[in-house]
């Protein structure tokens, strides 16, 4: 388990490197990477929502980290989805296509394009909610800061 999580983080942070992300970014995709690899390692029996569960993790990360570290979110998010992204299914559906085997090739697509819709969405509800949260959290500054001004 330990050497799950050093090797994700591994892979998140060489592939990070691999595009020059910025060093702070970096590190919190990293850690990001790792959470997640654990997420989705961790729901066996449900695959597309543990991948789902664990893409929403790193984008909830990703929101509450980049403002911190003064990086865009991207920066966080693009290199620590790289642990979630479905390449061994990709290889053998492909694979299972050219020696002919179309039942297992279909399955193999299937898994593919259900496991990129689940990081799609889990990345797409936690920006959702994080700019739900963001909103609310502007609008009562600014509430507070028209009520400092009318009592002046």
């Amino acid at each position: 388990m330990e050497l799950d999580l050093l090797f994700s983080f591994g892979a998140v942070i060489c592939y990070a490197y691999l595009f020059n992300v910025p060093i702070k970014s970096t590190l919190i995709a990293g850690f990001a990477g790792s959470i997640a690899w654990m997420i989705s390692n961790f729901w066996i029996a449900q695959p597309v929502f543990a991948i789902a569960i664990a893409a929403f993790t790193i984008g909830i990360i990703a929101y509450l980290a980049a403002p911190r570290i003064q990086e865009p979110v991207t920066t966080v998010i693009i290199p620590a989805i790289i642990v979630l992204v479905p390449g061994i299914a990709s290889y053998n559906a492909l694979r299972y296509a050219i020696e002919g085997d179309s039942a297992a090739s279909i399955q193999g697509v299937i898994t593919v394009i259900s496991a990129t819709l689940s990081i799609a969405g889990g990345l797409s509800v936690s920006e959702l909610i994080m700019l739900r949260i963001n909103r609310i959290i502007n609008n009562y500054i600014k509430r507070k800061e028209r009520q400092k001004m009318n009592r002046l």
